[in-house]
C-alpha cells in the first residue's frame, strides 16, 4: 500500500496494533509521533494548523523521556486545548517525508471528549471544530487527517 500525498510525502503501510512499537523488520525506522482522531458524540475534533493552512487532527513529535501515549495526549492538549480520554492506540503507519528524506513511523490513536473546553491560541494552530463528516470546512482537510478517519471508520 503506497498513497501519494500531495505535499510529496508518501504514506507506505499501516500496521494495525493495540500497542505503539515500530515492527521487529524494520528496527532502523523510528517512531517518532502520534496522531488522534478525537469524537464528540458523532462530530470529529480537528484543529486548524496555521503553518500548513489546513485542518487536522492533532498530533505531534514525541519528546525525549516521553511514552507515545504521553506524546498523543499532550500534542492535542497544545494544539486544541481539550483534554482527551479514552485513549486507544490503532496501529502505526510508515511515512516517508519528502523535505527530510526521511521515513518514520507515527502511531494512530483515537479518543473523545466529554465537554469543548475553551479554546487557547497557539504556534500551531489558530482555531478548533467540531466537524461532521457532511459539514463543508472553510479550509482544506489534510489527506493524511482524511485517511486516519476513513481508516478508523471500516474498522
Amino acid at each position: 500500500m503506497i498513497k501519494q500525498l500531495s505535499n510529496g510525502n508518501q504514506l507506505l503501510n499501516f500496521i494495525a496494533c493495540d500497542v505503539p512499537l515500530s515492527p521487529e523488520d524494520d528496527p532502523d525506522t523510528p517512531l517518532t509521533w502520534a496522531m488522534v482522531v478525537i469524537k464528540k458524540d458523532d462530530r470529529y475534533l480537528l484543529m486548524h494548523n496555521s503553518n500548513r493552512l489546513q485542518w487536522e487532527c492533532p498530533g505531534g513529535g514525541i519528546e525525549a523521556g516521553e511514552t507515545v501515549e504521553e506524546a498523543a495526549i499532550r500534542e492535542v492538549m497544545e494544539e486544541s486545548s481539550q483534554h482527551v480520554i479514552d485513549l486507544k492506540c490503532h496501529g502505526v503507519f510508515k511515512l516517508h517525508l519528502k523535505l527530510k528524506d526521511r521515513t518514520e513511523y507515527g502511531a494512530l490513536y483515537s479518543g473523545t471528549i466529554d465537554t469543548l473546553q475553551p479554546f487557547i491560541l497557539n504556534n500551531e494552530s489558530d482555531r478548533i471544530t467540531l466537524w461532521h463528516r457532511d459539514d463543508m470546512l472553510d479550509d482544506r482537510l489534510g489527506e493524511l487527517s482524511q485517511w486516519m478517519i476513513e481508516r478508523l471508520l471500516t474498522e
